[in-house]
């Protein structure tokens, strides 16, 4: 199920996918290279991250790659892709694929891997309005009720979440998706990672159409006090 598609001369192969929700995904597109055209290098990474992500570059068989991280375009006199590198900020990484013996350079291949910002329930429910944030989140807590139990038709699922076990409905994944079929079995009690844009809806504080995955819960913190006594002595 394709077609093929001329952009000023250049030819693509579109894939259409219908599974899922909807009618038609995104479309999957692959290059169809002209005689002699240097295939440019596939990034690979965690687009969205919590901490840190590993970026690694892929080009064909006696290609080179060249990269930069400051969105500046790539050239020979850039550095040289060797080996996996990590990245721990919203970086663009940016690259280029060259062949040495036609001292020919392939199209700029650019992603840009964004570092999401991690919230608890309530600091998400406090950040929603009736308009969908810009960014992205990572939302962590516990699950407390399942609002909507998971559908395999549309591959989702809608619970609320709580910062404690029993801390009520404070923020509801609405719809969310899990990451692995593992998480399609979430239950009251099970602590969670959540990923998506906050929303007020109907004044209930949604993350809309996120991701999550069930994960383990933190250690609890230790608690210091201090003890005094009186001796009978008095002192």
């Amino acid at each position: 199920d394709y077609f093929l598609y001329n952009n000023g001369g250049s030819y693509y192969r579109m894939y259409t996918d219908k599974t899922g929700n909807s009618s038609y995904k995104p479309f999957y597109v692959y290059k169809i290279l002209a005689a002699g055209e240097v295939k440019a290098p596939v990034i690979n990474a965690e687009v969205e991250f919590e901490t840190s992500t590993t970026v690694s570059i892929e080009v064909s068989e006696g290609l080179k790659a060249y990269y930069t991280l400051d969105g500046t375009e790539p050239t020979t006199a850039s550095t040289e892709y060797t080996a996996p590198f990590e990245v721990t900020e919203t970086t663009t990484v940016t690259a280029v694929a060259y062949d040495e013996a036609a001292d020919k350079l392939s199209e700029v291949s650019a992603v840009t891997f964004k570092k999401l910002q991690v919230l608890t329930c309530a600091e998400a429910a406090a950040l929603c309005t009736s308009t969908a944030s810009a960014d992205k989140y990572i939302i962590k807590g516990y699950v407390t009720s399942i609002a909507a139990a998971y559908d395999a038709s549309y591959n989702n699922v809608s619970f609320w979440m709580a910062d404690t076990e029993d801390g009520g409905k404070v923020i509801e994944p609405y719809r969310a998706i899990p990451t692995t079929d593992a998480d399609k079995a979430v239950k009251v009690g099970d602590y969670v990672v959540v990923v998506g844009k906050l929303k007020l809806y109907n004044s209930t504080p949604e993350i809309e159409n996120g991701t999550f995955t069930i994960t383990e819960a933190p250690a609890p913190e230790p608690v210091m006090f201090t003890v005094t006594a009186t001796a009978e002595n008095g002192t």
